[in-house]
């Protein structure tokens, strides 16, 4: 099965939208409705086009609500509310394994125990105790490649917003391997080590599971229901919590999840065409100046690069590969974050690459380095890789190994799509 642009792009609320019947009893509280907010550069995390056949559930009527409304601040917080507080939970290194490996975390007291490891986790809970509400919901974020879940969280105000409308309890759940939730420190992706075979979607699933039941049966809430949430990876986990653990979550809240991306399930250009598409409504005629841009860069010699983007060092054979490993960056993060438009960087950017005077300058502007600066290719050609982007490349080349190409078959990796 392939999909088409239109198709792929909203395939992903499917699990959102099956998943509806299960909150046939979810009430509407009476909670104050929380004043729209002007909206900042937050990707379009909600999108419903089936809404039309939605059943008319509670549960229903509870996200047309959502999906009605302006979006809010893309901040994790609301004014004037306390930040979450932190908790620890003793984490099981091996969800799968019965042997357990008891040797990886001798526990000396108990030598047949399984290994944990400390995983750390939010909690944000003003809304839920100011609420008087009976079932009130809990939302739990699948944290994922975003890393530290302290940041990561600030790109999701929409759903603190719905927290307070809904008096809801809000778990933002950090990925093993990723923040401080390390099982092995500063070594658990070292080299000429085993530690990686732990990190996979489905000990990150089992991970979450336990800390949703823990959390269920302290807090004696059973019968709230709960909503896993996230974007990206984080969406597709918070949908294969659903599909994984129907007992545990009653909805997903899936956003840009490439829950069919894979080979031979999905447009593998899908992605970088609605990144074009992007462009071309923000500022038509801007995806052939950006085409101009990569044609121009690739015939630039060292010298003719150096001497355009004022870099740092002189000429050099690698120039042209790290300004445009710099300018493909650049777009596709102003292709994610476009809502709305008025705070968009993509129209000044297009403006200033139309002004280049040759196909080579085009980059030189959208980079814009300040006058009084250069262009640092040593530094950013020998960025240390952190130990995020390690772990992200270990998932990325083991199970999330989604096919985004550009025209002409080109690996992205060799960044010179065009």
């Amino acid at each position: 099965m392939v999909l088409d642009g239109n198709t792929a792009g909203r395939v992903t609320t499917a699990i959102m939208l099956f998943t509806l019947l299960a909150l046939s009893s979810w009430p509407q509280h009476s909670v104050a409705e929380p004043e729209a907010t002007s909206e900042t550069g937050h990707r379009n995390t909600l999108e419903l086009p089936l809404s039309a056949t939605m059943p008319n559930t509670p549960g229903a009527r509870w996200l047309d609500q959502v999906r009605s409304r302006t979006r809010p601040q893309a901040t994790g917080t609301i004014a004037g509310s306390p930040p979450p507080s932190h908790k620890t939970f003793a984490q099981v290194l091996d969800h799968f394994d019965a042997w357990q490996q008891p040797e990886l975390h001798g526990n000396t007291q108990d030598p047949l125990a399984p290994p944990t490891f400390t995983q750390r986790y939010l909690v944000q809970d003003e809304f839920w105790r100011a609420s008087k509400a009976k079932l009130r919901p809990i939302f739990v974020f699948t944290g994922a490649e975003g890393g530290n879940v302290e940041i990561v969280r600030s790109g999701y105000g929409h759903v603190v917003t719905m927290a307070k409308t809904y008096g809801a309890l809000i778990l933002w759940l950090e990925h093993r391997y990723f923040g401080v939730s390390k099982p092995f420190g500063n070594v658990s992706l070292a080299p000429h080590t085993d530690h990686a075979r732990f990190l996979s979607v489905d000990q990150a699933l089992a991970d979450y599971a336990a800390i949703i039941e823990y959390e269920r049966t302290a807090r004696n809430a059973w019968a709230n229901p709960v909503m896993t949430f996230g974007g990206s990876l984080a969406g597709t986990l918070a949908g294969l919590m659903r599909m994984r653990f129907p007992y545990l979550v009653d909805i997903a809240l899936s956003s840009s999840s490439p829950l069919l991306g894979y080979p031979g399930l999905s447009n593998q250009y899908v992605w970088r065409k609605r990144i074009t598409d992007t462009f071309q409504a923000l500022s038509a005629g801007c995806p052939d100046v950006v085409r101009k841009g990569f044609a121009g860069i690739a015939d630039l010699s060292p010298a003719a690069v150096s001497s355009l983007y004022r870099t740092c060092e002189g000429p050099r054979n690698d120039s042209a590969a790290v300004v445009q490993a710099t300018a493909w960056g650049m777009l596709e993060s102003m292709g994610e974050f476009v809502y709305p438009a008025s705070v968009s960087p993509i129209v000044a950017a297009c403006k200033r690459m139309r002004e280049a005077h040759s196909p080579g300058q085009v980059f030189a502007n959208l980079i814009d380095t300040p006058k009084s600066s250069c262009f640092n290719v040593t530094k950013r050609a020998s960025v240390p890789v952190q130990d995020k982007t390690l772990a992200w490349m270990y998932l990325a080349c083991t199970q999330i190994t989604h096919p985004i190409q550009c025209y002409g078959h080109v690996p992205t990796s060799q960044l010179v799509c065009g």
